[in-house]
């Protein structure tokens, strides 16, 4: 199952550090990553800024990634309809994957009036927790690409029902994966069960830490997870490992970084 890695340019500020970092990721085996292009701070002060700062990391993306490499941008609800119009025109020439969450999640209607000025692909559904949920976004042709996760959203059976009807939409499904490596294993499982699967998120700068809690962590080969062939997910936790890890419930709704809430 295709995989990207997330979170990437990690502490990048400049085009130069994009270019390696993007190389890095190649290096890694990966055809795809995802970085965050706004600087919230930045976006409150000055908007052009921000976009000028967004449009330099993609170009350097761009250009250490080449251009058989997908680049996702995540924008974690940052944005109103009317700077998200503006970010695709400017980020257009270097050809952004897809939009993740570029306005708060709840309002599927403005979401669809969105998807409809904009020529780069929506990704969202990390915070919707059921079909019920799922619907309108995807009955209003909200998105391009649909992201639940199994965590919130009630876990594989649930996600394949939603699965089954984004399907009916003909869109496909990239599920959201920032937990560990029990939620990974079920969404390699997942994406092996389902046709409209796309591509499924790593977190590869925590790849180490998974590698430690458990046995048999969920393996990347050329920018691929391996299914798994043990009993039940494949993996098995190390209880004593993760009991000496600190301990941070995930949020299932809402996001810290939007500048709506």
């Amino acid at each position: 199952m295709r995989c990207y890695a997330s979170h990437w340019l990690p502490g990048v500020t400049d085009r130069a550090g994009a270019v390696e970092s993007a190389r890095e990721a190649r290096r890694r085996g990966f055809s795809a990553f995802k970085f965050s292009a706004i600087d919230r701070r930045l976006l409150r002060e000055n908007e052009r800024a921000a976009m000028r700062r967004a449009e330099e990391l993609l170009a350097g993306a761009r250009e250490g990634a080449g251009d058989d490499c997908d680049v996702m941008i995540e924008l974690a609800e940052l944005l109103s309809p009317r700077t998200a119009v503006e970010l695709g025109r400017t980020l257009a020439p270097y050809r952004p994957y897809w939009f993740e969450e570029p306005i708060p999640f709840e309002n599927a209607r403005a979401m669809a009036a969105l998807q409809r000025d904009l020529d780069v692909p929506i990704a969202t559904g990390e915070r919707l927790l059921s079909r019920w949920e799922f619907r309108e976004l995807l009955e209003l042709q909200g998105c391009r690409i649909i992201q639940p996760d199994l965590m919130h959203a009630g876990g594989i059976t649930e996600v394949k029902r939603i699965a089954a009807l984004a399907d009916t939409h003909y869109i496909p499904v990239a599920p959201h994966n920032s937990g560990g490596p029990v939620a990974t294993a079920a969404a390699i499982h997942l994406a092996a069960s389902i046709p409209n699967f796309l591509i499924l998120e790593q977190m590869e700068m925590e790849r180490h830490l998974r590698a430690e809690i458990c046995s048999d962590a969920p393996r990347i080969f050329d920018g691929h997870f391996v299914l798994p062939d043990r009993p039940g997910l494949g993996i098995e936790i190390d209880v004593r490992a993760v009991k000496a890890r600190s301990f941070r419930p995930q949020p299932v709704s809402g996001s810290s970084e939007s500048l709506w809430r």
